[in-house]
């Protein structure tokens, strides 16, 4: 397969839209079984199964297809989006995430977002994991992934995003820019400050 260089901008906006897409408005969805079998497909076999699911309804709704036991939260791909895009996280993570959405949907503008939300974690209403989280991404065109197959192939990236708020890539040893395969920091020193892991061109799946 031939590699892709993405650009450092292109991580930062699939962070962001991870943290804060909308609900999309939806003309059907998928099963709710073939919605399961595509969110939780970043995770390793062992944690699939067992995994929460969050999918959308015919309406557009979010809406909680699976109730699951690991403490892991999986949110389906939107169907009418542009791209195919299913992200697992653990439940620490929920309530940054979820606060993060409802901001988005006030409409504020980019700055007034992150300040309102940094507000809120200082002061305690918004609870961040007491040690790093890792979300698990599959990113990739639409069409990328064969619900026939269950695996997602061609130009796809897995990523590894460790969260690590306000911490600095100088503390943790990291650079700052990507470089080959290895792991880089992003928005270091910063409430979303995180370590990057990609995978490209992979077969997910199997």
């Amino acid at each position: 397969m031939r590699p892709i260089h993405r650009s450092p901008k292109l991580f930062v906006s699939l962070f962001v839209l991870i943290l804060i897409a909308p609900p999309p408005t939806l003309a059907q969805a998928p099963t709710a079984e073939a919605q399961v079998a595509a969110a939780t497909l970043p995770l390793p076999d062992e944690m699939r199964a067992d995994a929460t699911v969050i999918g959308w309804n015919e309406s557009g709704e979010r809406t909680d297809l699976r109730e699951g036991t690991n403490g892991m939260i999986c949110i389906a791909d939107e169907p009418d989006n542009e791209r195919f895009r299913v992200v697992c996280y653990p439940e620490a993570l929920h309530p940054l995430l979820s606060r993060s959405r409802e901001l988005r949907e006030e409409n504020l503008e980019e700055a007034e977002r992150d300040r309102r939300l940094e507000e809120e974690v200082e002061a305690g209403k918004v609870v961040l994991p007491e040690q790093p989280a890792v979300l698990h991404v599959i990113d990739g065109p639409a069409g990328s992934y064969d619900p026939a197959t269950g695996q997602a192939s061609g130009e796809v990236s897995q990523l590894r995003i460790i969260f690590t708020p306000y911490q600095t890539a100088e503390a943790m040893g990291l650079p700052t820019e990507r470089q080959d395969s290895m792991p880089w920091v992003m928005n270091s020193g910063k409430l979303f400050s995180h370590i990057m892991i990609v995978r490209e061109d992979a077969e997910a799946g199997e």
